[in-house]
């Protein structure tokens, strides 16, 4: 997997096809509660039991490759290979218990939609469309999981360290993030249950009811 030959390709899609194998034998395992955002639950209507797992393996597969080409067309390790690509899919493939089509496998092909637009903003030119297509997809993510919000911090910090200080990038950004909330608000609000969507909204952040109030000594 160091060397650029094209069969690499085929040998990580039996790879990852082998190791996703018993779960497409036995359908995923119990997926928990948790509250979902509209496009995650669309998918899953249609895409439950053993279609949503052959499903997350494509996309598995699908990151991998992309995660692989963006590390080597913008040079990030010193020699291309196909270990990132061969270390994803080993990440994402370890046990039984992720191998069902999770929001996470959503968000991931967001961001890395997001970071090749990124990558491309040093010194681009004309960097508006990129600005638009990374923040518009950014925002996709949250309409799966709505977590994702943290990551508009990240945008922002990419525009500050590659691009100077303009308000009109600063808008696009601003539009790009929030267009696909909009539409989604406009269709709820056709449905007439815009109101019920937004109060069933939450951030749920971890607990802290189970740490210590002291530290022993």
């Amino acid at each position: 997997f160091r060397s650029q030959q094209p069969a690499n390709y085929f040998i990580l899609s039996v790879l990852a096809f082998l190791l996703w194998l018993p779960a497409m034998v036995k359908g995923p395992v119990e997926i928990p509660a948790m509250h979902t955002m509209p496009l995650y639950a669309w998918l899953l209507e249609f895409l439950n039991g053993r279609a949503g797992v052959i499903v997350a393996w494509l996309l598995v597969v699908a990151e991998a490759f992309y995660l692989n080409i963006l590390i080597n067309r913008y040079e990030v390790l010193y020699k291309p290979s196909f270990l990132p690509a061969l270390f994803y899919i080993l990440l994402a493939s370890f046990s039984r218990e992720v191998m069902w089509l999770h929001p996470i496998l959503l968000v991931n092909l967001m961001l890395l939609v997001f970071f090749d637009r990124s990558f491309g903003l040093f010194k681009h030119p004309s960097p508006t469309r990129l600005l638009f297509d990374a923040s518009f997809f950014l925002g996709l993510a949250c309409l799966v999981h709505l977590p994702s919000v943290i990551f508009y911090i990240l945008l922002l910090l990419c525009m500050g360290i590659v691009r100077s200080l303009s308000a009109r990038e600063w808008m696009v950004t601003a539009v790009g993030y929030f267009l696909p909330a909009y539409f989604l608000a406009v269709w709820f609000f056709w449905k007439g249950t815009l109101k019920e969507w937004i109060l069933s909204l939450s951030l749920q952040l971890p607990s802290l009811k189970n740490l210590p109030a002291s530290w022993p000594p």
